[in-house]
């Protein structure tokens, strides 16, 4: 069953689908022709829903990221020119561009292309191409520059931008053409950050690679300022394993089957849900008295789905007028806010 969509927050580029471009502390449904929305994905500037198998985007188009043909950027969801007899499951958006999974196993991409991401050697693609992958996919994920993509198989494959190793292969030399992540296991989830990867083991394990500046990766080790190949994240699985990954700006988290979710990296804006703003080399327990479900993290916040709700934790520069302009963003400590 289907279900409707709401957006709120920055909204500069028409991102939340409102048909204009204010940003908006309250939940603001999107209008979809009375169609159910069955996925959505936020990315820096952009937005793509998926509707009955056909994917929507609106917000900025500087690079073509909404699979238009054009780069006009629009404040309503509009229809990506993709293949009619394709059906969409899934969708990702990096910075300026978006990863497309279709039923058939079959990934499309569309926009920013300089660092190879899309694959090829275009700098942008204004409609949708398709990625050459040695398989069927199950799973996208798009950072900034670079994107992930899991195959069936277990294995996941990386392209684009590498400069911290966040594609996971030993080397930091940006790829054009998917290449397989170096992983001592076989994958079920992913997730993409803006230089770092995180990577969800059928084992419950969780491997990270890429940019650790601020201890993002979880390794618990402060001089490692990046990783070139996936590094286990030192946590017990036997005691309870991990569920659900989710890579934000600079901050990484999981959800753990015993309900805990952990959080490591950046803090700035109390993004990790702990006492506190400094980073955290290694994982710590977020302060949230629920039973987590899923995360997922934006650029400076992170989002966590538990049964009492969603909670939030970080920046929230939209909550009232007089925070509408950011010079003073608020900042959520513990516990987590409940939405």
């Amino acid at each position: 069953a289907g279900s409707d969509a709401y957006g709120l927050g920055d909204n500069s580029y028409g991102q939340l689908g409102a048909g204009h471009n204010q940003a908006t502390s309250s939940r603001v449904k999107i209008q979809l022709e009375q169609q159910t929305i069955e996925a959505v994905a936020a990315g820096s500037t952009h937005s793509l829903l998926i509707s009955e198998g056909k994917v929507y985007g609106m917000g900025d188009n500087c690079h073509g990221q909404l699979g238009l043909g054009s780069t006009e950027s629009h404040f309503s969801p509009m229809q990506m020119s993709l293949p009619e007899d394709l059906k969409a499951v899934a969708a990702s958006a990096g910075c300026w561009f978006s990863l497309i999974l279709m039923q058939s196993g079959e990934v499309y991409g569309v926009g920013y292309n300089y660092n190879g991401q899309l694959s090829g050697e275009n700098w942008r693609l204004l409609t949708p191409q398709k990625l050459d992958l040695p398989g069927k996919a199950k799973a996208v994920a798009a950072g900034c520059s670079h994107s992930l993509v899991l195959m069936d198989s277990g294995d996941v494959y990386g392209l684009g931008e590498n400069w911290y190793g966040q594609l996971g292969i030993g080397s930091k030399e940006d790829q054009h053409q998917p290449k397989k992540m170096l992983l001592n296991g076989t994958a079920k989830a992913l997730a993409s950050g803006t230089q770092h990867s995180v990577v969800l083991l059928d084992s419950g394990e969780v491997y990270s690679t890429g940019s650790n500046v601020h201890g993002q990766l979880g390794l618990g080790d402060d001089q490692a300022t990046q990783a070139t190949q996936p590094r286990r994240v030192p946590f017990d699985v036997e005691n309870s394993a991990a569920v659900a990954v989710a890579a934000g700006d600079q901050h990484s988290l999981v959800a753990l089957a015993d309900g805990r979710c952990l959080g490591a990296g950046d803090n700035g804006n109390g993004q990790l849900g702990v006492p506190g703003f400094q980073k955290r080399q290694s994982f710590v327990r977020m302060s949230i008295h629920d039973r987590v479900l899923d995360v997922a993290a934006g650029w400076s916040y992170s989002l966590m789905v538990a049964h009492g709700g969603v909670f939030t934790a970080g920046h929230n520069l939209v909550q009232g007028a007089e925070h509408l302009e950011g010079a003073h963003p608020l900042l959520f400590d513990e516990p987590p806010l409940l939405l």
